[in-house]
């Protein structure tokens, strides 16, 4: 059944999967090989599975965009990258501090919701909430999968700083779409700054 799905959904739109890294193994963790079969037939403009590792800064917080500096291999696809070449968008090698001012909190809709629109052929409501937008799904629990971030970014999570990671790719994504990753200021400009 999944597989058949996945086969309908990559004729239908782009499919970009996660690759989960595993620190015990320092491997990523493997897709199952039909899976991977049909997620390859996509277009090559996009790498169908991209990483979604993300780089711990010394208190535990995540940053910086996590560019080929923090991935093995010193890869260069991450899955929001994917993602947003996956739109036709231009691509650049994508680089710097993520920008968490930007925006406010992320808010979700429930699976199960999206479900019943389906199940009962709401078709307006899905098209309202989905259509010509980059849809992430990912899990949404207050105590799995959570990423420490400078700020509250999950508008259910009332001043938490430790979201899901789909929020944190959400996050990123929305710096991507409107080129905000902050850069570093060059080093004359900061010793400048720094002797002022």
């Amino acid at each position: 059944m999944l597989l058949a799905s996945l086969m309908a959904a990559t004729q239908a739109y782009p499919l970009i999967v996660a690759k989960v890294w595993e620190p015990r193994t320092q491997t990523f963790y493997n897709n199952n090989v039909d899976y991977a079969a049909v997620l390859a037939q996509q277009p090559d403009a996009y790498a169908s599975q991209a990483s979604a590792l993300f780089h711990y800064e010394s208190d535990g917080r995540i940053r910086q965009y996590p560019g080929p500096a923090f991935q093995p291999g010193a890869e260069h696809r991450t899955l929001t990258s994917e993602v947003f070449a996956a739109t036709g968008l231009e691509t650049q090698p994508w680089s710097g501090l993520i920008n968490y001012q930007r925006h406010g909190a992320l808010p979700y809709v429930p699976i199960a919701q999206g479900l019943a629109w389906l199940e009962v052929g709401d078709e307006a409501a899905l098209k309202k909430q989905f259509e010509g937008r980059m849809v992430l799904v990912g899990t949404t629990f207050d105590d799995e999968d959570l990423l420490e971030v400078p700020v509250p970014l999950a508008a259910w999570m009332q001043n938490r700083t430790a979201i899901p990671g789909v929020l944190l790719h959400a996050q990123v994504l929305r710096n991507m779409i409107h080129d905000e990753l902050l850069q570093p200021a060059p080093f004359p400009v900061s010793l400048a700054l720094a002797l002022l």
